[in-house]
């Protein structure tokens, strides 16, 4: 069983997944282009077939960057934060007046999860209903189609695979939860940053 997208990662690897379901984004739009190219061919035009390679090239893209992302995603850099508790406390003169010397250096690396665009669900939905329609155009509802177009079906399998495959990635990165916020004032003598008492 595959384990759920749900740790926190550095902010590196969440670029590098903004960047790759961008990119998947884009050849997707690529894919939808070819398929409303074939839409207006038909099988024995001489232009079908480079489409069909162009196509089943595509989709073995979007397979390679859903891989990526699916790396990205198994491979957080710490365990999910379930509680995270805001301490509010206020700062003793000295820190005030030198914010330089005592500003904190522990967290210089930002974390967060994993994030999608709504359009993206939208843009496989629509792949998939324009894949069914030109199934059903060409081939209507014929058991067997002809052997010319064994290159064409498995264009069409690749490009459905590759779109399911996203669809599986997107259901787990839905499935992270935001963590619990909590908030407690400090009511301490001492400073938090310093640890020097508070002046009267």
């Amino acid at each position: 069983m595959k384990r759920k997208a749900r740790g926190t990662y550095t902010r590196a690897q969440l670029e590098q997944h903004t960047e790759l379901s961008l990119h998947l984004q884009r050849t997707n739009a690529r894919a939808s282009h070819l398929l409303l190219r074939l839409a207006r061919l038909r099988p024995g035009n001489p232009h079908f077939k480079s489409l069909c390679a162009e196509l089943a090239s595509v989709a073995e893209l979007l397979t390679l960057d859903t891989s990526f992302c699916e790396g990205i995603a198994n491979n957080h850099a710490l365990q999910p934060f379930q509680r995270i508790v805001l301490t509010l406390h206020t700062t003793c003169t000295f820190c005030e007046e030198n914010p330089v010397l005592n500003s904190s250096k522990k967290h210089d690396k930002t974390f967060g999860s994993l994030t999608i665009a709504p359009t993206w669900a939208v843009q496989l939905t629509s792949l998939t209903w324009l894949m069914t329609r030109i199934r059903q155009d060409i081939f209507g509802n014929s058991p067997s189609p002809p052997p010319e177009m064994k290159k064409f079906i498995r264009c069409l399998n690749g490009l459905y695979t590759a779109i399911q495959r996203q669809r599986r990635h997107l259901a787990r990165i839905g499935t992270q939860k935001r963590p619990e916020m909590a908030v407690r004032f400090d009511d301490s003598e001492v400073c938090g940053r310093c640890g020097r008492r508070y002046e009267p």
